[in-house]
């Protein structure tokens, strides 16, 4: 996160105003909800970056920050949240991981918050 690129956003004459009071909208209620379910930050942004589909997922295989950005967060221990990025998750060797949650089915994402509460899943350590 970026303070001085979201102000540079913010005053930005092309961004529509509704633009902004969306963006503004959405991350105040994102902000609302990690203190609500006491989340680590870290955990939130493992859980949104790879929610991407199809079509997402074989343009992030190619990407190497993608991969770097989810081998990180395993080699970290942290809980990691994906759904339709199988070719990713395979790429990665995260797939079926402890701690990693398939968002797919019904109750994963209480599965993941379970997961991300403790801010790292040890039992991947001896993985």
């Amino acid at each position: 996160m970026n303070i001085h690129l979201g102000y540079a956003l913010l005053r930005d004459p092309r961004v529509a105003v509704r633009s902004k009071l969306i963006a503004l909208t959405v991350g105040l209620a994102i902000t609302g909800l990690v203190e609500l379910l006491q989340l680590p930050f870290e955990s939130v942004f493992a859980l949104l970056a790879p929610v991407a589909g199809a079509a997402g997922d074989k343009s992030l295989i190619a990407e190497p920050d993608a991969v770097s950005f989810l081998m990180d967060a395993d080699r970290h221990l942290k809980a990691i949240a994906l759904a339709g990025v199988s070719n990713l998750a395979k790429k990665t060797h995260v797939e079926g991981g402890i701690g990693v949650t398939d968002l797919r089915g019904n109750g994963d994402i209480s599965k993941f918050i379970n997961f991300a509460r403790n801010g790292k899943v040890w039992e991947r350590d001896t993985e």
